[in-house]
């Protein structure tokens, strides 16, 4: 996220950069740098049942999706003006899902393509393509 935060900031004059725990990305926990078929060996049954989104959520020692939330719903309200976040996928979904008041399913579905950038505003997520 630094790298692109310096890239973008390449692109104009920006106020300094700074480090935003309530959107850091999603940590897994023991599953961190596993694979499935490392973690299905580790824990059996884990990751049954399982969509492609909601794996995350299953690491014995990884944070709830209601605790993420729990930290990307007040950052979202306190923003003021024009905010321009850098984050990872999972966090992104996470919140185009509360500015969209999405459900649990629908905002980890949300697609994460690498060349777009998000903009929200008036209620409404629209795709910037950057590619």
């Amino acid at each position: 996220m630094r790298e692109t935060a310096s890239l973008i900031k390449s692109f104009g004059d920006f106020p300094e950069t700074r480090r935003e725990p309530r959107i850091a990305e999603i940590s897994v926990g023991s599953w961190d740098g596993l694979t499935h078929v490392d973690i299905d060996a580790r824990w059996p049954g884990r990751l049954d049942n399982t969509t492609p989104f909601d794996w995350f959520f299953r690491s014995p020692d990884s944070e709830s999706y209601d605790a993420a939330m729990a930290r990307v719903k007040p950052w979202l309200d306190s923003l003021e003006g024009i905010v321009l976040a850098v984050s990872h996928g999972l966090i992104g979904r996470l919140i185009r899902g509360a500015y969209l008041d999405l459900s649990k399913e629908d905002a980890l579905g949300l697609p994460v393509p690498q060349d777009v950038i998000w903009r929200l505003a008036k209620g409404s997520v629209e795709p910037i393509r950057v590619g």
